[in-house]
């Protein structure tokens, strides 16, 4: 079976560092974007078929968590948690939360609203490794 590798890199704008990850999926998983594989009668370039594969790729939904704080609970003090009952957790409220992509801690972030929605701000790349 034949495996397509996708590497990302991500980077601010204002900072020369750029944090990769490489993706591998097995090249069938693409036949629903790109139809059926079958073999080209022209070659293309490895940069030509990187691009296509970003550019297929920009609309995949990809699910962010927030994590603001954590407590640790035994397992007593879980089926005892009542409405109304106060859960302190690891972090002062001025402290950032973590944005977390697929369990990585990508970047640190503020709550926030907007339009009456609960809201983030990214304030820095987090400086976990992935």
């Amino acid at each position: 079976q034949e495996f397509c590798k996708i590497t990302l890199a991500v980077k601010k704008a204002s900072d020369s560092t750029a944090v990769e990850t490489d993706i591998v999926i097995p090249c069938v998983s693409f036949e629903s974007i790109v139809g059926k594989n079958t073999q080209a009668e022209t070659k293309f370039a490895a940069n030509d078929i990187s691009k296509a594969i970003i550019n297929s790729l920009q609309d995949v939904p990809i699910p962010v968590t927030v994590q603001l704080a954590c407590a640790s609970l035994t397992f007593e003090e879980v089926i005892n948690l009542q409405p109304d009952d106060i859960l302190v957790l690891n972090k002062t409220v001025d402290q950032p939360g973590d944005l977390l992509i697929q369990g990585h801690k990508i970047f640190q972030c503020y709550l926030a609203t907007t339009d009456g929605n609960q809201a983030v701000v990214i304030a820095d790349r987090s400086e976990t490794k992935t």
